[in-house]
């Protein structure tokens, strides 16, 4: 996973797209932590602890290469805040995928994050 993370960024950042202000036309990827899923027993490959390991890769690369990083500790602090029902409707079925009302979480932080970045822009 980290190799495959590494291979692709290097493939990006030497990527330039004319003579930008922003960031000097070179690509600047915006990393996500992968979202925690629903443990459940029905589904033993899909587990956060799983998820966090790669969590903890991305948040690495994304200081490594100076990239901005969206972690989903949005997810967790519903989870917290309103309780395993508000946690669960942000997936599908089956633990993994999102619901619509996951999407919300994420383009509200997404949103926020490309704000950030072109703000002087």
């Amino acid at each position: 996973y980290e190799h495959n993370m590494m291979f692709i960024l290097e493939r990006l950042l030497a990527e330039k797209h004319g003579d930008s202000a922003f960031h000097s036309g070179v690509c600047l990827p915006v990393l996500v932590t992968p979202p925690p899923v629903v443990d459940t027993d029905f589904y033993p490959f899909t587990t956060t602890d799983r998820i966090e390991t790669y969590g903890e890769i991305v948040k690495k690369l994304a200081k490594s290469y100076h990239c901005p990083v969206i972690v989903y500790q949005a997810f967790l602090d519903i989870k917290e805040a309103q309780g395993f029902e508000a946690y669960d409707a942000l997936f599908q079925f089956d633990g993994v995928h999102w619901s619509n009302a996951g999407y919300d979480v994420f383009y509200a932080l997404l949103e926020k994050e490309i704000l950030a970045l072109t703000e002087n822009f």
